[in-house]
């Protein structure tokens, strides 16, 4: 019965949940260095670009293209968080051949760790609250089925009699009747 539970609640928990669950369960240091190590290839595929271009440039245009390609650079430079917005933004400055390529590694390496280690620990912390909500339920119900055990216990231990003529419900306890509001009735029938 409780593989049953488990299989329908699983198969009735959003994709948010399901989400939230696996991301929580990443460990936190692949969660850091996961994207930094993406970031650093994207760098080292941005200076292979830059290495390639310059050698077409060479065997095209020779010494004095590659030099007036450098200088050109060289005239305006960027600074880091200049070359990473570059990098991101559609129909930007030009960057050279791997330019936008090693902008977009840094942008990795630098923020895609600290948004690797937050989705792990905000995902961490739904988890946490959606335990401690399923507690509280499963406490509330425990509470709750102990409360309708005891009343039941307490209705099955005597039998239902009508008192008097009046027709008032009450229970024998003990070979006596005891009435709902805790007062003795004047007159009793009992049953047979």
């Amino acid at each position: 019965m409780n593989e049953l539970n488990e299989r329908l609640s699983s198969g009735a928990e959003s994709i948010w949940g399901k989400f939230c669950r696996a991301v929580s369960e990443c460990d936190l240091k692949w969660a850091v260095v996961l994207p930094a190590a993406i970031g650093a290839l994207t760098i080292v595929a941005g200076v292979v670009q830059e290495a390639h271009g310059q050698t077409d440039l060479i065997i095209q245009g020779g010494r004095a293209a590659v030099d007036a390609y450098k200088a050109s650079h060289q005239a305006n430079p960027l600074t880091i968080p200049q070359i990473v917005i570059e990098a991101f933004s559609p129909g930007g400055r030009d960057m050279g051949f791997g330019g936008r390529t090693q902008g977009i590694g840094v942008g990795l390496a630098s923020i895609g760790p600290l948004l690797g280690a937050a989705s792990v620990l905000l995902a961490r912390g739904f988890e946490r609250i959606k335990e401690g909500l399923g507690a509280k339920a499963d406490q509330a119900e425990k509470a709750r089925e102990a409360e309708q055990s005891r009343q039941a216990s307490m209705y099955l231990g005597g039998s239902v009699a009508l008192s008097g003529l009046g027709s008032t419900p009450g229970f024998y306890v003990d070979g006596r009747q005891a009435g709902l509001d805790g007062e003795e009735p004047s007159a009793t029938m009992r049953p047979r």
